[in-house]
């Protein structure tokens, strides 16, 4: 018979040190598509506002990325219309 040993915290910790480094590449792919290469940057604001998160509670991993403090981030992922809004002269 073999002795082979399965270490089921060692499987944990590998799956969960992956699962980082996928998070890191998920969180940098969003960043450089706000930065240029679907969006036209302006101020960078949406970009930096952009976070993931990896949850490990033993029995799973979950990634989440966001984006926090931008109203207008919804529009630009689901698309949308914004309200009328009144244009008025400053200089006339």
């Amino acid at each position: 018979m073999s002795d082979l040993e399965f270490d089921a915290n060692a499987v944990q910790d590998a799956l969960a040190d992956r699962a980082d480094q996928l998070r890191a590449l998920l969180e940098d792919k969003i960043k450089q598509n706000l930065s240029g290469d679907v969006l036209a940057v302006r101020t960078g604001r949406l970009r930096d506002s952009i976070s993931s998160d990896l949850e490990d509670d033993g029995s799973a991993i979950s990634i989440s990325s966001e984006s926090t403090g931008v109203p207008y981030a919804a529009i630009l992922e689901y698309g949308g219309k914004t309200a009328a809004h009144d244009i008025v002269a400053t200089k006339a």
